[in-house]
């Protein structure tokens, strides 16, 4: 288990930065957006024309049109955190799609893992209907199950927040799980401790925005309800007045939602990059064992510093212990003297500068034809 040292929750503070990133910050409060305005539709036109199916269908087109828009956002994201190129709208639109659906999955096998947990704790206290034996076994099943039930969705919970960004990176359901299963195993309580302080960041920034868009919708509701309604205010909040046409019905709320869409997607936007980055730290090293395929565990390939050494001085200094070099025993291009190691011309039997007596040059041996 690593040691918990402050530099390994910088992906918290990093979360902030996701504002910054306008490809996101347009995919997802356009999406929003859109997804406000069909579901003010649905809302006003469902009360309308008193056609609660009317209602429900463009609700749920909205709410799977948001689940689309924020995986899009989520890929966006990721890129930028992996320092990728940019995609498409399109591309991003498809890719959130696609994610969606593997995301949906992974809910189920949560869903089906906490169904397994309860079924099992039912049939245990099934059998605390043993006379005698039932109310001993009752009371070290009931820590026991609670405890468990607890751990269980504090498990889900961090499983399904972690595997949203292994998703969005485009690991497969397979890998996404393996992988979630490896940091587990050896980073468990620095992602808890990271999504902990992502949370009380969000929640503070949410509780001042919360709280600025409360005193504007009900100082700037009271007036439009005041402007806009067919009685007087007398002691009604600005929900209760009844507006003048229905049109005026849906328009308000679409207006409402558009703000309500800005808050959330702005909220949406540094949650989702605090995970991105808290995934990408905690992921440092944990590559799939094996293919898909089954394949053999890939190699572990470790980075070696290398570190050039300065050349010995001693090895540069002249060997006196030797004799006098030859010329051209050195390899040079021109002869030199033995003695003041002068430049000779080749069939020189005296150096020029000293006067030492030169060994004529062997003839190079003849190249074999």
């Amino acid at each position: 288990m690593q040691r918990l040292t402050a530099g390994r929750y910088g992906a918290v503070i990093r979360a902030l930065e996701g504002i910054r990133n306008r490809q996101a910050l347009t995919v997802m409060l356009g999406g929003f957006l859109l997804v406000a305005i069909v579901a003010g539709l649905g809302s006003g036109l469902g009360a309308w024309a008193a056609s609660p199916s009317l209602a429900v269908g463009l609700n749920l087109l909205a709410l799977i049109l948001a689940a689309s828009v924020v995986n899009a956002a989520g890929l966006a994201l990721m890129d930028a955190a992996r320092g990728e190129n940019e995609r498409g709208f399109i591309q991003l639109l498809s890719g959130g799609a696609g994610c969606l659906v593997r995301f949906l999955a992974i809910i189920a096998l949560a869903l089906l893992s906490y169904a397994a947990f309860l079924l099992l704790a039912a049939a245990l206290l099934w059998m605390c209907r043993i006379p005698i034996l039932g109310p001993v076994l009752l009371t070290i099943l009931v820590p026991a199950l609670v405890l468990g039930a607890a751990l269980l969705l504090l498990g889900l919970t961090v499983a399904v927040s972690m595997i949203a960004p292994a998703l969005w990176s485009g690991r497969s359901i397979r890998e996404a799980v393996r992988e979630l299963v490896d940091i587990a195993g050896h980073r468990p309580l620095e992602v808890l401790v990271s999504l902990i302080l992502l949370g009380v960041l969000l929640g503070l920034i949410g509780s001042v925005a919360s709280l600025l868009v409360l005193a504007g919708s009900t100082s700037i509701g009271g007036l439009a309800a005041g402007i806009l309604s067919e009685a007087p205010i007398v002691g009604l909040g600005a929900s209760d007045l009844p507006v003048a046409s229905p049109a005026l019905a849906v328009a308000g709320s679409i207006g409402f939602l558009l703000v309500l869409a800005l808050l959330f997607g702005m909220l949406g936007v540094i949650q989702m990059n605090g995970l991105c980055h808290i995934y990408l730290q905690a992921s440092e090293g944990a590559e799939p064992d094996a293919d898909d395929n089954g394949g053999e565990a890939r190699p572990t390939v470790r980075r070696v510093r290398i570190v050039e050494t300065a050349a010995d001085p001693w090895e540069e200094l002249p060997n006196t212990q030797q004799g006098p070099t030859p010329p051209g025993a050195r390899g040079d291009t021109h002869a030199t003297c033995p003695a003041c190691e002068a430049t000779v011309e080749e069939g020189d039997r005296f150096c020029g500068d000293c006067g030492c007596p030169l060994e004529p040059l062997a003839p190079p041996p003849k190249e074999s034809p």
